[in-house]
């Protein structure tokens, strides 16, 4: 009896300290996708760009650095002494290259807009990665549930097979019925053990999103059951034409090609450089120097206008790679509006009339077949088709809510701002 309560008592000692476990929070949605923005290294690598990017704008407006140079003029081979002539002097030169005006302060905004650019692909980054967890949450979803209505109907199974093998114990029904009925059971076993490999599939792209974090488990998935789109669709056009990020970073390559456009014409003008130089010599007076020198754009047909007609080009090119972006987002919107308005009308058809219908008829057909009245084919077909419905009605809610979410990244905003949504 000592060793046993020594036993117990060493267990007891032994157990882990559990008052400074908390309970987990609850898994929402809401709280996976700030995980995500947080954790991403997708996310993490375009901020290091685009700081990298905004380090640039100070260095591009800079003059170029001065060059000093230190040297000797007109030594003698023959002495080599500082005194022997009157030219021989050791001088110090200041050179400083100036460009022409404005031209720094071009390259400078063109730098900006570049980061501004970065500004919107980091943007268009953070939705399309919440885009790709709300994807994958809805899959994760639908699956679970799908899996769950299955399990759900197991049960019911294993009552069709009281039943058939009851009336066949009794003389009142066949053999077949019972092997159909176990047949049927061991296809519900299939389908769930491929559901539960296509569940943990997105359950570890999820994970992979989130940067796999620790004491997150994706299980019962919260979803809301009556989705509503209130915003009417000029509405979300206008919306997205204003905020898609993808849509105003090429207004901004207009901006910059622009920009560089005025900078092609600037470079018809010359940069000049100015040099200062002193010369010491031995029992002579020092001399001092300064100079002006400037490029001559003699090959400015071949040059500079050819720059100029390609920077031109290239405005032309982003104006129309923004109209294209710009038509092709307002036709996105219209179909996924579209999708939305159809997964609503389904949804409310199936919750309000097929889905009770379908019960319904199961129901009838259970104590028909008790009675006689309908074959067991007949209650296998009226089970699958409740099944069928059943399934089909969280795949619409499942559309619904990806579609919505497809939505926000065209639009360029969240899911999170329920006021702009419901």
């Amino acid at each position: 009896m000592k060793k046993i309560f020594i036993f117990y008592s060493l267990m007891i000692l032994l157990l882990p300290d559990m008052s400074g476990l908390k309970a987990q929070p609850e898994i929402t949605l809401s709280r996976l996708i700030s995980i995500g923005l947080e954790r991403n290294p997708e996310i993490q690598m375009h901020k290091n760009q685009t700081e990298m990017i905004e380090l640039t704008i100070p260095q591009q407006g800079s003059w170029p650095d001065p060059v000093l140079s230190f040297g000797v003029m007109n030594l003698p081979t023959d002495s080599y002494r500082f005194d022997a002539e009157p030219m021989t002097q050791k001088t110090v030169e200041l050179m400083q290259t100036v460009p022409f005006f404005g031209k720094p302060s071009i390259r400078e905004e063109i730098a900006e807009k570049e980061h501004q650019s970065r500004l919107f692909v980091l943007s268009n980054t953070r939705l399309s990665l919440v885009n790709e967890i709300v994807q994958a949450y809805y899959d994760l979803y639908y699956l679970e549930k799908w899996s769950e209505i299955i399990g759900q109907n197991k049960s019911l199974m294993n009552d069709f097979i009281q039943i058939a093998d009851t009336k066949y114990r009794t003389g009142q029904g066949i053999h077949q019925d019972v092997l159909k009925s176990q047949l049927e059971m061991m296809q519900l076993e299939k389908m769930i053990i491929d559901l539960t490999e296509q569940a943990e599939n997105r359950r570890t792209k999820i994970y992979a999103l989130l940067d796999y974090p620790d004491g997150i488990v994706l299980r019962n998935l919260p979803v809301p059951l009556d989705p509503k789109l209130a915003m009417p669709l000029d509405s979300l056009q206008k919306m997205a034409i204003q905020n898609n990020p993808v849509l105003s970073g090429a207004m901004t390559g207009i901006e910059k090609s622009k920009l560089a456009a005025q900078l092609a014409r600037r470079e018809y003008w010359p940069d000049f450089s100015v040099v200062f130089s002193y010369g010491e010599r031995v029992n002579h007076p020092d001399f001092i120097s300064g100079m002006v020198s400037v490029n001559l754009p003699i090959f400015a047909a071949s040059k500079q206008a050819r720059k100029v007609q390609e920077e031109t080009i290239a405005t032309h090119a982003a104006q129309n790679e923004y109209r294209t972006l710009k038509n092709n987002i307002t036709l996105q919107v219209k179909l996924f509006y579209d999708r939305l308005q159809r997964d609503r009308k389904l949804f409310d058809l199936y919750r309000n009339e097929i889905l009770p219908q379908a019960r319904q008829a199961l129901e009838s057909a259970i104590g028909a077949y008790r009675a006689d009245k309908v074959d067991f084919s007949t209650l296998l077909a009226n089970q699958v088709t409740l099944i069928n419905h059943e399934i089909e009605f969280n795949r619409i809610l499942t559309s619904y809510h990806q579609n919505l979410s497809n939505l926000a990244l065209v639009c360029g905003t969240s899911l999170d701002d329920e006021a702009n949504w419901f």
